[in-house]
Parts: C-alpha cells; structure tokens; sequence
C-alpha cells in the first residue's frame, strides 16, 4: 500500500536541487531591475509554458519560496507585498484555473475552504459601517489570496508522491531559513540600525529583517535584547515558523525509512530550535513545550532510556550554549513584572482595550483590519493612524468581525483538528501505524497554531506555511478514504 514505507525519498534530491538551482537565478533576474525586462519576459514566458505542462511544479516552486517571506519580497503596491512565493502562486493559480476550464480537473471545495470563506465573507460584511474601509479592503485581499492558496494545494496535491515532495520541500526551504536566522546572531552586518519598537505596524513599512535591537524590556531586564528577525520583518512575525516545523520533522526523524533522512531531519528539528533561540520569542518557547508534549503523547516521540539520557545531557550542555540575551528574557523572572516588563503590561492593556472595542459591535465587529479604533482605549501605546491589534487571534478576530467570524474560524480549527485524528484512526484500522502518526503530527501543527494564537493575531499574517500545512488535512482523508487515489498510487514510481 502506498505510504510513507513506499515513498522513494531519492526523487527529492533532483527536486530540491533544480528548485534551489532555478530560485537563484529567477531571484536575480527579477530584482535586476528595467534593463533586463525583455529578458525577463521571455523567461516568464518560458516558466509559464513548463508550469502549464506541469502545474504541480509550480506549486513546488510556490511552496519552496514560502519561507522567504520578506527576503523574497519584490515590490509594494497598495500595501500589498509582491513577493517570489506570490509570483509562482498567481502563475500556478492562473495554469490550474485554465486546465479546469479545459476540464483537464475538477473543483474540490472540502468544508476548511467553506469556513475560511465564510471568515472572509464576516470580513467584508464588517466594512459596510467600518470607519477605515480601505484597510479592511487590504486586508480581504490578503485573506483571498490566502484562500487562493489553500484551495490550490487541496487540488493540486492528489497523490502520495505529490504530498510527501510538497511537504519535503517546505521542510527544507524553511529549515534552510532558520539556519539564516541563527547565522543573523554570528554576522555583525545584520544588526539593523533601528529599534525593533521603531514604525514597524504602519502598512507602508518596508521589508526589514535582520537583528533588532529590542527595548520594550529594558525597564525590567536592565538592558535590550537582540533578536534575529529571519526573513520577516519582525521576530514577533516568526514565532510560528520554527516551531511550526518540529512536528513534521520529530516524525521523519523517528519514523522514515531512511537512515540518512532521519539524520537530515533531526538537524532539521536542532535548526529551528536555533531559530527559535535567535528570535527570542517567549511565544515559541511555550508553543514548543505543547508541541514536543504532544509529540511524546501521541508517541509521535517514542520515550526509552536513551532518548531521556540525551535529553538531559543536551540540555545540560544547551544551556550554557544559550545567548544571554534569551536568558535575559525568557527566564528572567524581572521580564514577567506587569509593572516593569514592557511587553506583559502592554499586552494586558491591549486585551483589555480589545474587549471594549468588541463590547461596541459584537455582533459584526468594527471592521476588518481597523486597528485604529484601538488607540482610543490605549494610554500608553501609540501606533499611529493605523492602530495595532491585540495580540490575540480570538479577540482580534471576534472584535474585528464579531461572533459570526469568531465562530467560522474556531469551526474551521475544530473540523481540521477532528480531520486529522480521523484520519489518524482510518489509516491505524488499515494497518498503517506511520501514516497514522504523520496525521497526528500535523495535527500537532494546528495545536500550535491554536496555542500561539493566545499571544499573536494569526489570521492578520499571510503565514502560507501554516496554511499549507492545513490543506493536508483534506488530502490527507482523500488518499485515506478514496480507492482511486490508493490506485493511482500504487502506479506511481515507488520503491522501498
């Protein structure tokens, strides 16, 4: 049966290698500027021309520049990032609408796509009264192309080699990118001259990424921190992305069928831990504390005597290798003072002014992405004309488009959460104990997601990651339930 047993892990070398290969160039080319346009349009041409014969490539190619977030960015119009990652999403989008109007496919809308559309539709129903319209307006286009996307992976993806090469491939992008982050603490030329407190929530910010130097806590700690923002514009912005990766990679790392694999994804699982150490973020650390409990829970992480001693052993030994800077914040019991510690009491102001902003219009919210009417309620934070959220996904969400948009995202978390462990269970009572695992561990992914978003607003970043990752849910149950999908896999070119 096909599988996890069944996957040739060999065929991802020549894709991570002409993927890797083709970014650079394409990457160069674009930011070349006018006088290569000619040149660039014949290669558009041409990359058009292959993504129309092979639209799965293209999504290969979407899903490989995800991680680069800001790093991959091109230009900025409207508010709007044009990035590599949207650039190979738009091209695949638009070869994959014309191959179903050429009825080369069929349309698959799952339940996940319904509720986030419906999310959307609470959105546009929350800017008929909205006093910033223009931003909610920003706003719903981001969450279209989100959707966008997560319908496009539903599709696209319809086998077990298409799944495992798509994912393989976002875990090597984005290990790749937290080696960055790590490299950012060790190279001076990445500290960046600005504050990480200094006009970063106005939509006309540029891209910044690099090592920012932190000063929300100095109150409390006594000095700033320095933080590796990785390829984003803020470390606050990547929390997710280390953390998001341990699960999947945990699983490789304990249950693939390659020796070399499972070396490869356990230096994967130590990278993001370094990413996530180089960020400083106290939301990783308590998402990744879920997320290796849940782990060892679903014996995703089988405990023996060995794994313990090498735990305690490592950990030892880490935590001398720790950055003072990360003590400084994470451990240092000064940091958490509601008086002194920066980021605490701003926290609790804003959920507080959260609550009397959605106590206004509870029903249908404010609007979309009007942050502004924050600052009515905020005495110590100023954030200009566009306001900030509340660090909150639950809150941000319901005081943005009330209950009606509240309950479509918390229904479309519960039905991916019931999603995976179903499936979990069908792929057990078929004998398939890897498989079983891997969709648990995924499910793992949305846990984290779920517990993150207690200390960020999710739903306001494009984090495409998080969002592939949720469009395996459905796949998942497709290749577990539906014969014809067993059968075409079983003709595919699979090896042990």
């Amino acid at each position: 049966m096909a599988g996890l047993g069944e996957f040739n892990w060999r065929q991802l070398v020549p894709d991570s290698a002409w993927i890797l290969g083709a970014a650079l160039p394409l990457t160069l080319l674009i930011a070349a500027g006018p006088p290569v346009l000619a040149v660039a349009a014949v290669a558009g041409s041409i990359a058009f021309a292959i993504v129309f014969a092979l639209p799965e490539l293209g999504l290969l190619l979407t899903v490989a520049a995800i991680p680069l977030e800001d790093a991959g960015t091109i230009a900025q119009i409207a508010g709007i990032k044009l990035s590599i990652s949207k650039l190979m999403g738009a091209l695949t989008a638009l070869v994959w609408f014309i191959h179903l109007l050429l009825g080369r496919g069929k349309l698959w809308l799952p339940k996940p796509v319904m509720l986030l559309g419906l999310y959307i539709l609470a959105g546009v129903f929350s800017l008929l009264d909205a006093k910033a319209p223009w931003d909610g307006v920003i706003m719903t286009v981001r969450l279209l192309t989100t959707l966008l996307f997560f319908i496009m992976v539903i599709n696209l993806v319809d086998s077990w080699e298409k799944f495992y090469r798509a994912l393989c491939l976002l875990l090597l992008s984005g290990v790749l990118v937290q080696f960055y982050t790590l490299a950012q603490q060790i190279f001076p030329g990445a500290l960046l001259e600005h504050s990480a407190n200094q006009d970063l929530f106005a939509n006309e910010a540029q891209p910044l990424y690099g090592v920012l130097k932190d000063e929300v806590e100095t109150a409390s700690i006594g000095h700033s921190v320095l933080r590796s923002s990785g390829t984003t514009w803020h470390p606050m912005v990547s929390v997710l992305y280390p953390v998001l990766l341990v699960p999947p990679l945990a699983f490789f790392a304990f249950h693939s069928k390659s020796r070399w694999f499972r070396v490869a994804a356990s230096i994967g699982v130590l990278a993001a831990m370094g990413g996530m150490v180089a960020s400083g973020s106290r939301s990783s650390v308590i998402a990744l504390v879920v997320a290796l409990f849940l782990l060892v829970k679903n014996r995703v992480i089988p405990i023996n005597r060995f794994l313990i001693t090498a735990v305690i052993f490592a950990s030892v030994i880490g935590w001398f290798a720790l950055p003072e800077d990360f003590k400084a914040r994470v451990f240092n019991p000064s940091a958490y003072n509601v008086e002194t510690g920066g980021s605490l009491s701003g926290r609790i102001e804003m959920f507080n002014a959260g609550i009397q902003v959605f106590a206004k219009s509870p029903f249908n919210g404010v609007g979309l992405a009007n942050l502004s009417e924050m600052s009515n309620y905020l005495k110590n934070w100023d954030f200009g004309e566009h306001g900030m959220g509340v660090h909150n996904m639950y809150l941000q969400v319901a005081l943005e488009t009330g209950i009606i948009g509240l309950t479509a995202v918390m229904a479309m978390f519960l039905y991916l959460l019931k999603g995976f462990y179903s499936t979990s269970r069908q792929f057990a009572s078929a004998g398939r104990g890897d498989d079983a695992l891997l969709a648990r561990s995924l499910a793992i992914c949305v846990w984290v997601v779920l517990v993150t978003g207690l200390m960020l607003d999710i739903m306001h970043l494009s984090m495409k990651n998080a969002w592939f990752l949720f469009a395996l849910q459905p796949i998942l149950m497709r290749l577990s339930l539906d014969p014809t999908f067993e059968s075409m896999s079983l003709g595919s070119d699979y090896s042990r």
